[in-house]
């Protein structure tokens, strides 16, 4: 409202008009006529509206889930309509609002968004591709760019991931391997799962029990203690599959290194425990 739309209004009142006409005049309301032009009548609706939402507060709120029910298809070609023309709005009103509220958001919700968020790209595997080689086909060079300006921060960083999860590094690795040694791979599903056996089961015993073995007489492995090992060796022929693969101590996989089971004797083989005995 100009001023010069608040001295008509003051005008036409000293005329005797009523509010009504003076705001058919101006193009508003007669409520809004009243607020601009007598003193503290803003601030008395504003305490009246407050006092009777406070009073009324379970009937407006089932009376309002009623309205949006009742119009739901409306509302949401409206919200789909102004997302549409206001894009620019939206992205600035979220940036601010992540700038000042999205750490401490994401750390109250951690949980529940990582798992939205691995539902999602499990749901979505085939449009995260097409939006990846879009992107890469429009900034061509830009991640040999990105790891020479921060090659330090990136292998710091990946040394460390390598030395905090050591069950899925070594998974890795051994599945770079069989496809450096041409070997078969088997279902990746099936021999993930043995790795999470050996990352997080508390009942893991191994399966060799060398000479020394810190577990010969069937205690438990030590989480921080366990190797998913090739029962028959990648460089001598042995697959990659769930079949050949066993969990041992770590003393017991690099005493073994690269020798068949049959050439163990000599270190206190007396033959495989059973997969039984890995749970």
């Amino acid at each position: 409202m100009t001023l010069d739309q608040i001295e008509q209004m003051k005008k036409l009142r000293n005329d005797g008009l009523s509010y009504r006409v003076i705001g058919d005049k101006v193009g508003c309301g007669a409520n809004t006529v009243r607020n601009y032009i007598l003193p503290g009548a803003r601030e008395k609706d504003r305490e009246r509206g407050r006092e009777y939402r406070a009073n009324n507060r379970e009937a407006l709120n089932e009376s309002s889930r009623k309205w949006r029910e009742k119009n739901r298809d409306a509302i949401s070609e409206r919200r789909r309509e102004w997302s549409k023309n206001n894009k620019e709005i939206i992205k600035e009103r979220q940036h601010k609002w992540y700038a000042e509220h999205g750490k401490e958001y994401y750390e109250r919700n951690k949980e529940v968004l990582n798992e939205r968020t691995r539902k999602w790209r499990k749901n979505n595997k085939d449009k995260i591709k097409a939006q990846a080689a879009r992107w890469l086909a429009e900034n061509p060079g830009y991640y040999r760019e990105y790891h020479k300006k921060n090659k330090e921060a990136i292998n710091a960083r990946s040394l460390k991931w390598a030395k905090d999860n050591p069950i899925k590094t070594r998974e890795k690795r051994s599945k770079q391997r069989a496809l450096k040694a041409e070997v078969t791979i088997g279902d990746l599903s099936e021999i993930k799962k043995v790795y999470d056996i050996a990352e997080k089961d508390t009942d893991v015993v191994c399966y060799l029990r060398l000479d020394g073995c810190p577990y010969a007489n069937g205690e438990k492995i030590a989480i921080g203690d366990r190797h998913v090992d090739h029962i028959k060796p990648l460089s001598r022929g042995g697959s990659h599959t769930a079949s050949n693969l066993a969990i041992s101590c770590s003393k017991c996989n690099l005493r073994k290194g690269a020798r068949l089971l049959e050439e163990l004797e000599d270190i206190g083989f007396t033959g495989v425990k059973t997969k039984g005995d890995i749970k």
